[in-house]
């Protein structure tokens, strides 16, 4: 499973709430996206992640540009023109973190005004 620390993920849901306020049945699908990476429901499965489905029977779908589950098949809401289901909201969110966590981050410490970079 990859594992986002809780307050990261819901900064990301708050974010993308805030941002696509205005597309109907998003709001409720960033919000069960989130609830999906606080349970770390989410494994990589090659190129793809396989996510949990949120009921209990075990199920789950492969995500990579599209998703198997049957929202996404049925018309799941269109953010930045593509098709969001939680599914693909969940990994969606990892990514940002996998790819912002990634990224070198400067610290500058007092003695001297030291510059280290961490990656």
């Amino acid at each position: 499973m990859l594992h986002l620390p809780p307050a990261t993920v819901q900064m990301y849901a708050r974010q993308l709430t805030e941002k696509h306020s205005q597309v109907h049945g998003a709001a409720v699908r960033i919000e069960r996206a989130a609830a999906i990476l606080i349970a770390d429901d989410v494994t990589r499965d090659g190129s793809q992640f396989f996510v949990m489905s949120s009921k209990s029977d075990g199920t789950g779908y492969h995500v990579g540009s599209g998703c198997e589950c049957p929202d996404y098949a049925n018309g799941a809401p269109q953010i930045g023109g593509r098709a969001y289901c939680k599914h693909r909201l969940a990994v969606a969110m990892l990514k940002r973190h996998i790819r912002e966590s990634a990224q070198p981050r400067i610290q500058i410490g007092d003695p001297g005004n030291l510059v280290r970079v961490a990656a």
